[in-house]
Formats: C-alpha cells, structure tokens, sequence
C-alpha cells in the first residue's frame, strides 16, 4: 500500500513539473529575459516566482510547481517509512524520522519560495537535502552491500550520491560563498531529481524483494 501510494504520488510530482516547464513564461538567472524554461538555466523554484524572471505575469506554473514539491514531499513520507524496515532498527528509527522531517521540508520549499522568503528558503532547502542525503546514505549502504541481489538499487544509489553531493556542494557555494552564476547547478540540479525518481523506485522495489530483518 505504501509503495503504490510513494509510486503514485511520484506520478504526479512528473506531470505537475513537466505541465509547469512548459507554461512557465521565461527568464533565469543567467538570461532574465528570455523565454520559456530552460533545463540547463532554470531552477525548479523559478516555477513559483511571481513574476517570472523576464517580468511576465506568471499564473499557472506556481500552482503547478506547488502541486509537484507537495506531491514529491508526500511520496517520499511513505517511502522512507517502507525502504526504513530494510535497516536495522536503530538506523531503521533514525530514517522514519529523518525521512518525514525531510519530505516535509521538501514539500515547503513551494511554500516558502526564494523570492518572497529569500532568508528561509535556503534553510528549508538545506534541511530537506541534508537530511535526506543521510537517510539516503543509510539506506543505500544497504544496496551496496547487497549489490549482488539489488544491482539496480546500487547503480541508482551510486547515481543518486554523486548526483546529490554535486548538486548540494554547487547549492552551498552559489549561497553561501556567492559564486558566479553558471549552469552547473541547474544541471545539477536535474540530474539529482532524475537520480532520485531512479533511485526511489529501484528502493521500493527492493523493499518488497528483500527479507526484513
């Protein structure tokens, strides 16, 4: 029940970012006024900003966006609470907690965008990424010592580290340390979500294979 409840709500987190991109109106960072969502250019929370970059009236794409990290925040609150009996049960106790205060600051990233909470929304960000990356640290220790039964489990948790580290250390450095601008982090950005959806999946998967402890 869980993991179809985490698969579906993965569904709607695909659709609701994809409709967003496309009716997003323009501008970046880098480029403030051109138009339309660029992958290489665009932030995920550049879908919630009012206006857009380029100053063009932005209606549907924040709906969208919010709609996306809500249901992203709801999946990941079932899948933690699942791929967690995998785990010994201290480390099992430590990711259903974790987990959910993670999911839930994933879900306020939308609420709280950065150009209307520029103070709050890093933190909320760091906290859903810090604390997720440990969950997901423990968790995909265990694919990697099970590789041999979960290969798919331990390429997706080697993809989603290395994705996830990139994509965290570029986000401390562009806040914290005033970095210039590039694509490197919207790139980042991108290949940590695709990592993620991979890697979820592949988690739950394993869950219903494995043998708990």
């Amino acid at each position: 029940m869980r993991a179809k409840l985490s698969l579906a709500a993965l569904g709607v987190f695909c659709a609701s970012m994809l409709a967003g991109a496309m009716v997003y109106p323009g501008g970046s960072w880098l480029r403030p006024q051109s138009l339309g969502f660029s992958p290489t250019e665009n932030f995920w929370c550049d879908l919630m900003r009012q206006p857009a970059h380029n100053g063009a009236p932005n209606p549907w794409a924040p709906w969208l966006g919010t709609l996306a990290f809500a249901a992203l925040g709801v999946a990941l609150i079932p899948f933690w609470l699942e791929v967690s009996r995998l785990l010994a049960a201290r480390r099992a106790s430590f990711v259903r907690v974790a987990g959910v205060v993670s999911a839930v600051c994933t879900a306020l990233v939308a609420l709280l965008p950065s150009d209307r909470f520029p103070h709050l929304h890093p933190p909320i960000v760091l906290s859903a990424g810090i604390l997720g990356m440990i969950c997901g640290l423990l968790v995909g220790r265990l694919a990697l010592l099970q590789r041999r039964e979960l290969p798919l489990f331990a390429a997706a948790s080697w993809l989603l580290l290395l994705a996830a580290s990139a994509n965290l250390l570029l986000y401390l450095r562009a806040i914290y340390f005033q970095a210039a601008e590039t694509t490197a982090l919207p790139v980042a950005q991108k290949i940590a979500t695709f990592g993620l959806l991979v890697w979820m999946v592949a988690g739950l998967r394993a869950s219903a294979s494995l043998p708990k402890p």
